[in-house]
């Protein structure tokens, strides 16, 4: 991802394809080294395969009955403006680290921890993102700078991830690219599922959500 790339540091993406049972928990297991938000979409909200499934943004993420792709375009964007957000308000009350590694694995365990109704802070937390987008989502799709402040968010959340590892902020735009080390993977494990939806555009359907 940091060799083929684009300079953008938020436009890096790569699709991993492999059939069941061959080993698509790595992702899991990458999350234990570099710092990652996890998100399986898997559409049956299945809580037995692994990883499992996070109900709130299944619900969330795929397009509504008739949605258009703008609809789902602000949806998504603000969905991740507010994850930003709300990542860096959870990090704020972890320890600090010495070294990148040791963040993301803090971070990875804190996700694993239960609250008080005893759910997961994982699944509390994407609650509380999708929550907050739902209840944003009318003034948003109106705003002219949903990707700007989308951009900047990201951007506050892996200064704070720096932060917290121990390490300096990396410039957005290193020469050259491959030499930028990864500060945050998102994963969409069972992504597969968006390709079935296709919103609206102009009366007619669309590219897929995915």
């Amino acid at each position: 991802m940091n060799r083929d790339g684009a300079s953008d540091a938020r436009v890096n993406f790569v699709p991993i394809v492999q059939s069941s049972g061959t080993g698509k928990s790595r992702t899991d297991q990458v999350a234990r080294r570099v710092f990652t938000i996890p998100f399986n979409i898997r559409e049956s909200n299945d809580m037995s395969s692994f990883p499992p499934a996070d109900p709130h943004v299944n619900n969330f993420i795929l397009p509504q009955t008739s949605e258009t792709s703008f609809g789902i375009y602000s949806r998504y964007l603000l969905f991740f403006y507010t994850l930003f957000e709300c990542v860096a308000l959870h990090i704020r009350d972890l320890n600090d680290c010495g070294t990148p590694q040791e963040f993301a694995y803090a971070f990875y365990n804190s996700l694993r921890d239960t609250v008080k109704d005893g759910s997961s802070k994982r699944e509390h937390l994407f609650k509380t993102v999708t929550d907050k987008t739902n209840s944003g989502l009318a003034r948003a799709r109106k705003s002219k700078f949903l990707v700007e402040d989308t951009n900047l968010s990201c951007e506050r959340l892996i200064q704070a991830i720096c932060k917290k590892s121990g390490v300096k902020w990396d410039s957005p735009d290193p020469d050259p690219i491959y030499t930028r080390p990864g500060r945050l993977l998102i994963y969409f494990d069972e992504a597969h599922t968006l390709t079935k939806y296709s919103p609206i555009q102009d009366g007619k359907q669309s590219y897929t959500a995915y």
